[in-house]
């Protein structure tokens, strides 16, 4: 079970050391929050920290890159960060990315305190020293081209998972055969020494003899995608038995630049062939699978590792953990900036640098700055760039590309917009594509540790770009279609209250103490948006009610105020048709619902009741307590309260109306006055 994160602070010396003992697990959340306190320590100047992680039984990439971010900005104000009684297992995490020499550790608080008094701290790297001996390796990434986002979550789970890598290999086999509906799709190892085991969808296996794996293992590429045509061109051994199991094509796994194995991909159940967004998600599965077999070669040939392969195998679990996670938050990030936040923390963790930027592509074709860790903010509208140039050539690129290299192919004119880079220590630059266009740029640090980004991390890095560029573009979707949506919310309302107007200011009021409820009883994000659109939608019947019947001046008779509660299932049907809004209907047809099962219009009772409509409930009845009326002057909020715990059990759900009362006897919530009108004629 997954531990969540708990932070205390416990001393803070005389000259400014602060300690904070942290626990739990340090996965994408916790590290979030382990990013909060570093960046309130920063704001508050408090450059040097104390971090006792004993308790911490976990930590991811997202936990390193909360961690690589911070401490340069410590240590470029005189202090730093020393880690204090940390596991095996996460000082082992530190090797495994090969950062403990960049980091303090000591062996308990007095040694660490004794350590910053002394002032012999290291100082932070030098731009020159950090990009000493950049990789050329950029130039031979490899070619990861989009993947299609509906099965990256189920990849991921299985390669991410702590199943036997047989079992992974027949699940992956079962997920690609029955999304593709392939009558034939088989892993077929070649090396006898690796011990992987034959696996097919439905028991359909190609016949696969010791001359065919010879020839498939002699010459396919160690990378991509070989086509049946391909194939027979190899010789006729490999053509007869492509034709004989009417193979599309075949995808090479390797080790070393040797093949070990492949996916043998047959047709298609109607006869059809594999599409191009097919072959794409086939291109993601092979990077993806390549990382998680050399993690079991690593492991199975190194039976009793030496510290060097020992520190490989968990390098190739962090990629895989890395992958995994991301994958999911980006899956789960509905909002752009907080999507690119996660991104940025992983990598930077993962590739072990302590900076990294997004740059999107703006309305104009031009790029800005999207997100950013560790670069100076003064400087970032540098790195806003013009439509031609720079672009162009990163796009140009297959994968990622050093700055270095990029000089060369720039024009004179172009190189300017490079130096921002430089001088903000990004070494290299990864194209995000969606659908072959360009839609923005991932720049990131050279590795702390001066050494070189590996072919691995190269295909990880690939591989991260490729699910952010999908997320991206959901991400942009969601909240171009949620800021149309608000058009039209904003219609309907005043489409409302323009019908009353002793009701204008009704339904924001409501959405306020509604809004303050939620926070009271802890509701979860996506229930609190749905719970705020049914706020504010929750009278939008009403625009289905005749006119004389809600300005009626005098008494309403048993028809008329039959009519006027038939505005919650008006309502309903109006906002039926609008996808987003789906979810806020129970807000709109069960707010006059009563705990008791005496409300309308289905006479729910209890937890029946959806839990934003007794949200609703509550904060509608405080505001029509509290608001003047024609024929009455509106009650005190005391009064009001005292109405709402008489109702509790009857009316209310007896737990939000105590925290609704909690809410105003505490002094955080009070009446919202109404906006005095002009009386109309």
């Amino acid at each position: 079970m997954v531990k969540e994160l708990s932070i205390k602070s416990t001393s803070k010396t005389p000259d400014g050391i602060r300690v904070f003992r942290v626990s739990g697990t340090l996965g994408v959340e916790g590290s979030a929050g382990i990013q909060g306190l570093l960046d309130a320590c920063l704001k508050q100047k408090a450059y040097r920290i104390v971090l006792d992680l004993q308790g911490v039984d976990f930590i991811s990439s997202a936990g390193m890159g909360a961690f690589l971010s911070a401490v340069g900005e410590m240590r470029k104000n005189g202090g730093d960060i020393i880690f204090v009684k940390m596991q095996n297992k996460i000082l082992t995490v530190f090797k495994t990315l090969d950062v403990l020499d960049y980091f303090i550790v000591a062996d308990d608080v007095d040694q660490a305190v004794e350590r910053f008094r002394a002032g012999k701290l290291p100082k932070p790297p030098s731009l020159e020293e950090l990009t000493a001996g950049a990789a050329e390796a950029f130039a031979a990434a490899p070619r990861v081209t989009q993947a299609l986002f509906s099965l990256l979550a189920a990849y991921s789970d299985i390669l991410g998972g702590d199943r036997e890598i047989n079992r992974k290999l027949s699940q992956i086999v079962d997920v690609t055969g029955n999304y593709l509906a392939l009558n034939q799709c088989a892993f077929v190892p070649l090396a006898d020494d690796a011990g992987l085991a034959a696996a097919a969808a439905r028991d359909n296996y190609p016949a696969v003899d010791d001359a065919v794996k010879s020839a498939l293992g002699d010459n396919l590429p160690a990378q991509g995608i070989v086509g049946a045509e391909e194939l027979a061109s190899y010789g006729r051994t490999l053509g007869k038995w492509a034709a004989k199991n009417r193979t599309q094509f075949v995808l090479p796994f390797s080790a070393a630049d040797e093949v070990i194995a492949v996916l043998v991909v047959g047709e298609k159940k109607n006869g059809g062939a594999v599409t191009t967004e097919e072959r794409r998600l086939l291109r993601y599965l092979g990077t993806s699978l390549n990382l998680a077999l050399d993690k079991h070669l690593a492991a199975s040939r190194a039976p009793d590792p030496s510290p060097g392969a020992k520190r490989e195998i968990g390098r190739k679990a962090m990629e895989m953990e890395t992958l995994f996670s991301i994958s999911q938050s980006l899956a789960e990030a509905l909002e752009t900036e907080k999507m690119l936040a996660t991104l940025l923390m992983m990598a930077t963790g993962q590739f072990s640098t302590d900076r990294a930027v997004v740059l999107l592509c703006a309305a104009d074709g031009g790029l800005e700055v999207g997100a950013a860790r560790g670069l100076d903010a003064e400087a970032l509208h540098e790195l806003t760039l013009p439509p031609l140039g720079l672009a162009d050539v990163v796009d140009g690129h297959a994968g990622p590309t050093l700055v270095s290299a990029l000089e060369e192919e720039l024009e004179e004119r172009d190189r300017r917009q490079l130096e921002p880079f430089v001088e903000q220590g990004i070494a290299a630059l990864a194209p995000i594509r969606f659908k072959n266009r360009l839609i923005g740029i991932v720049g990131l640090g050279a590795k702390i540790t001066g050494r070189d980004f590996d072919a691995d991390e190269l295909r990880l890095l690939a591989a991260l770009v490729n699910l952010a560029a999908v997320s991206i573009e959901t991400a942009r979707l969601l909240e171009k279609t949620k800021k149309n949506y608000g058009g039209l919310v904003r219609a309907l309302v005043s489409a409302i209250e323009a019908k009353d107007k002793y009701t204008r200011g009704h339904t924001e009021r409501v959405t306020l103490y509604a809004s303050a409820l939620a926070d009271e009883i802890g509701l979860r994000e996506d229930q609190r948006q749905d719970l705020l659109f049914g706020a504010v939608l929750h009278d939008v019947g009403y625009l289905g009610v005749p006119e004389e019947v809600l300005r009626k001046p005098n008494g309403i008779t048993e028809e008329q105020l039959a009519e006027l509660r038939r505005h919650p299932l008006i309502g309903a049907d109006i906002l039926r048709g609008i996808p987003l809004l789906r979810n806020a209907l129970d807000g709109v047809r069960y707010h006059h619902e009563n705990y008791d099962g005496s409300g309308y219009p289905d006479g729910l009772a209890g937890e029946d009741i959806p839990l934003i409509a007794r949200v609703i409930a509550v904060a509608d009845s405080f505001d029509a307590m509290t608001s003047d009326r024609r024929y009455r002057k509106g009650k005190s909020k005391e009064d009001a309260a005292q109405e709402i715990h008489a109702a509790r059990g009857a009316q209310f759900d007896p737990a939000v109306a105590d925290a609704f009362v909690r809410l105003l006897e505490s002094g955080r919530l009070d009446v919202i006055p109404t906006k005095r009108r002009k009386q109309e004629v």
